[in-house]
């Protein structure tokens, strides 16, 4: 008999992952024994194979589909092997530019507006060296990346090239029902990230009038054509007051998920803050609070509080955010940030950079780890400041501060989010303030009790290495 892989299957390999596969839509590839990918890599509609027990295996599971001699796989799910090490995703900044000024912008290094911009044939080469280094997916953001002059071309390239267009990031105002319907007819169908800063307080932020009005108008639109939506909400002191508001008006809309972010230091915010940050107590008070407000109300949409807690009202669980090694057992060469070793990001200069959130102070700074345009991707990934930066372990970061060798919560915690760190302390390797406050200052037992007093049906979901995190923390804190 002769088979090919299913149109949903594609074979690669990356140096220290041999044997592995990615599936359409999904964003993280998945590993394969030797004997299963040998066999695989003979479903070519061409190469003859014997009825086999595996061979049986692969149909159930299907990777495989029976074929006529000469009825190939397509030339995505063809075998393709990649020097670099495994990256499955890419942060693509294709503009630096937007119609907005916003007072928070993390990409800014000051706070004047951004003006670079990746030329589209430079994109083109990035999506070209994606394919090359098997990376599957790209979020594309700005700026506003609806000003790109080449913005629907980016995205058609993407799909010429079978790259996933998993996210992308928006402030919504350019969004129209001509635009959606053009991304339908390629096939495009992202998740839209619409940043919407609060009823009555949305103008402020994005500093500029009507900015509220029209982003309304577009995650409605977004929503209504079939679009999966994700709210992105910048919490401040400010906008606190409309918060569950906010939260309650896009339930009843239908959106999907709402993701609140705690303002970060970026340069921009500290200069235009004027008082409104909200320091890291105050933050998780008032995010418990309006966790248990939330769940007393029945609410169905997804909500995500940037690092500190997710509910999933559909299911009627949460998960502590800050705790980093959820099911996994402790080792100590974890990456310092999981996010980053599974992303890469590129800005609209062509830095490459840990992660989005830290790229206004590595240009602040003017620190780099290398760049799109003095050397290829490929080189980027396979021997650089930039790999040896986001493949530090997490050692480092204990060795650096001797307090967290004591630590019950270091392996729950590995150190907490560079970002922050960086932000707070403005050192990379530096123990994340934030994360000490949260499990020092008891903060999972406080969001515990606020949820039970709200909504008994309500359960905590964390579990490290199989067992309640509750255990395995008295476990540690025994030690």
């Amino acid at each position: 008999m002769y088979y090919k892989l299913n149109p949903d299957i594609a074979l690669r390999r990356w140096k220290y992952v041999p044997y592995a596969y990615y599936k359409k839509g999904v964003r993280e590839a998945q590993k394969l024994n030797k004997e299963q990918f040998d066999t695989l890599i003979q479903c070519d509609g061409l190469t003859e194979l014997p009825d086999t027990p595996l061979v049986h295996q692969l149909i159930q599971q299907n990777f495989i589909i029976p074929v006529t001699k000469g009825d190939l796989s397509s030339t995505w799910s063809l075998f393709k092997e990649s020097q670099t090490r495994y990256f499955p995703a890419l942060y693509l900044v294709i503009t630096g530019k937007c119609n907005y000024n916003c007072l928070h912008c993390f990409m800014a290094a000051d706070n004047a507006p951004k003006m670079t911009e990746l030329s589209y044939e430079t994109c083109l080469n990035i999506l070209d060296e994606c394919v090359k280094c098997g990376i599957q997916t790209i979020v594309i953001t700005g700026g506003e990346p609806f000003v790109h002059p080449h913005f629907m071309d980016i995205l058609k390239a993407c799909q010429q090239r079978h790259l996933t267009v998993q996210d992308i990031n928006t402030n919504g105002s350019f969004i129209t029902k001509d635009i959606l319907n053009q991304m339908l007819e390629i096939n495009i169908l992202p998740r839209m990230k619409i940043s919407f800063d609060g009823l009555k307080h949305h103008d402020w932020m994005r500093n500029i009038k009507g900015a509220e009005k029209r982003t309304i108008q577009a995650i409605q639109l977004c929503h209504d054509m079939g679009f999966p939506v994700e709210v992105q909400t910048n919490v401040h002191l400010d906008n606190l007051d409309t918060l569950l508001e906010t939260a309650a008006f896009f339930d009843q809309m239908g959106i999907e998920e709402m993701r609140i972010i705690r303002t970060t230091e970026a340069p921009r915010w500290v200069h235009n803050a004027n008082g409104k940050c909200l320091d890291l107590e105050d933050y998780y008070q008032k995010m418990t609070h309006f966790a248990s407000q939330y769940v007393a109300q029945k609410r169905q949409m997804q909500i995500d509080i940037w690092q500190f807690l997710t509910l999933f009202p559909k299911q009627k669980v949460y998960r502590y955010r800050p705790i980093s090694l959820t099911g996994h057992s402790y080792r100590s060469n974890y990456p310092v940030c999981a996010g980053n070793r599974g992303m890469v990001t590129i800005t609209s200069s062509g830095e490459v950079v840990p992660c989005a959130q830290m790229s206004g102070y590595y240009e602040k700074n003017q620190m780099s780890l290398g760049n799109i345009y003095e050397t290829t991707l490929e080189s980027l990934l396979t021997d650089s400041p930039y790999l040896d930066k986001i493949t530090c372990p997490i050692s480092k970061v204990q060795e650096h501060d001797s307090s967290c060798k004591a630590c019950p919560y270091w392996k729950l915690c590995a150190g907490g989010c560079r970002a922050i760190a960086l932000a707070l302390t403005h050192d990379e390797l530096a123990r994340d303030p934030a994360k000490c406050l949260f499990f020092h200052h008891n903060w999972m037992d406080k969001i515990d009790h606020a949820i039970l007093i709200a909504n008994h049906d309500y359960q905590n979901i964390d579990t490290i290495d199989g067992k309640p995190v509750r255990e395995s923390i008295h476990k540690q804190e025994g030690q």
